[in-house]
C-alpha cells in the first residue's frame, strides 16, 4: 500500500512517474492517475487491463506491477533493518528477506523450470529462454537467489552491529544489483512482446512492460523516457517504428544498471545483441 512503502525510494520513483503521467498525458488532478489516487497505480493498471477481457494479461500486470515491487519493499526493509541496527536486526533483515524470496519465487516453482511457479521467477525463466539462456537456471534469477542467500549470510554474521559504515553500504549495494537484476525479465518481455507486434493484443503486451520500466527511465534519461512513453504508452507501437523503440530501449540499459550481454540475443539473433558502447544493432 502507498502507506506501507512511502520511504521506499524506488516505490516513491514509480509513484512521481505515474503521477506525472496522470497530470501531463492525462490531464488528471495531482495525485491522480488514470482517475485513482496515484499511490494505487499497480491495482489501477491491473483493473484497466482485466477490462479489455485479454486472457491472463491481468495477471501478468499484478506480477509485474505489484508482486515485483513488493520483492523491492522487504529489501528495503532489509536495509533500514541494518541501518537502525538494534537487538532485532539480525531476525527483522532475514524475516525481510524470506518475504522477498517468496514474492519472487512463490509457491510450486522448480528451479529452473519456465513450466512452473506463477511469480516473478517464473516470467523471468520463461524470458531468458527467449534469449538463449536454455540450460538451467536463467542468469537473472540465478544472481538474486544468490543474492538473497547472501543477505542471509550477513545477517547470520551481524554485519549491521557494525559501527563500520562500509558494511552498511556494501549491503545497499548488493540490494542494488538484485533491483538491476530483477529488471532484466522487464525488459526481454518488453522485447519480445515489441516483436509480436502487429498480433493482436501484442501491443497491450507491450505497453504493460513499458510502464513498468518507464519510471525507472525517467530517473535518469528524461530523452529517452518521452520517446519511449510516447511510442508504447500515449500511441500503439507499430512495426514501422520497432527498431527505433528497441534502439532506444537498449541506450537505456546503463540507466537501468544493466548491460547488452546481461540482456543478450532474441531468438537466435532476430534481435541481436547490442554492445555497451550504445552502438546498438537492430
Amino acid at each position: 500500500s502507498a502507506e506501507t512503502m512511502a520511504q521506499d525510494p524506488l516505490y516513491a520513483m514509480f509513484r512521481h512517474a505515474f503521477m506525472d503521467l496522470g497530470t501531463k498525458v492525462e490531464n488528471e488532478d495531482i495525485g491522480m492517475f488514470d482517475e485513482k489516487p496515484v499511490g494505487e497505480y499497480g491495482k489501477t493498471i491491473v483493473i484497466d487491463l482485466f477490462n479489455l477481457d485479454e486472457e491472463g494479461i491481468e495477471t501478468e500486470a499484478a506480477v509485474v506491477m505489484i508482486m515485483w515491487m513488493a520483492v523491492a519493499h522487504e529489501l528495503e526493509e532489509v536495509l533500514r533493518a541494518c541501518k537502525n541496527s538494534d537487538a532485532n536486526t539480525k531476525v527483522n533483515i532475514l524475516e525481510a528477506v524470506d518475504r522477498a524470496a517468496a514474492y519472487w519465487v512463490g509457491d510450486l516453482q522448480e528451479r529452473g523450470d519456465s513450466e512452473t511457479g506463477q511469480l516473478m521467477y517464473n516470467i523471468a525463466e520463461q524470458a531468458g529462454e527467449r534469449f538463449g539462456q536454455t540450460s538451467g537456471e536463467v542468469d537473472a534469477n540465478t544472481f538474486i537467489i544468490d543474492g538473497f542467500n547472501e543477505i542471509q549470510q550477513k545477517a547470520d554474521a551481524n554485519i549491521c552491529s557494525s559501527s563500520d559504515e562500509s558494511d552498511y553500504i556494501e549491503l545497499r549495494n548488493l540490494v542494488e544489483s538484485i533491483y538491476a537484476h530483477m529488471t532484466i525479465p522487464l525488459v526481454q518481455q518488453m522485447i519480445h512482446h515489441m516483436q509480436q507486434t502487429p498480433n493482436e493484443g501484442a501491443d497491450d503486451y507491450v505497453e504493460l512492460y513499458a510502464l513498468a520500466l518507464l519510471p525507472q527511465i525517467a530517473y535518469c534519461d528524461a530523452e529517452a523516457y518521452n520517446e519511449l512513453l510516447g511510442y508504447t504508452v500515449t500511441s500503439k507501437l507499430t512495426a514501422s517504428v520497432r527498431d527505433d523503440v528497441i534502439s532506444t530501449l537498449q541506450k537505456s540499459y546503463s540507466c537501468l544498471g544493466i548491460t547488452c550481454a546481461d540482456i543478450g540475443s532474441y531468438q537466435n539473433g532476430a534481435v541481436p545483441a547490442c554492445d555497451d558502447d550504445f552502438e546498438t544493432i537492430v
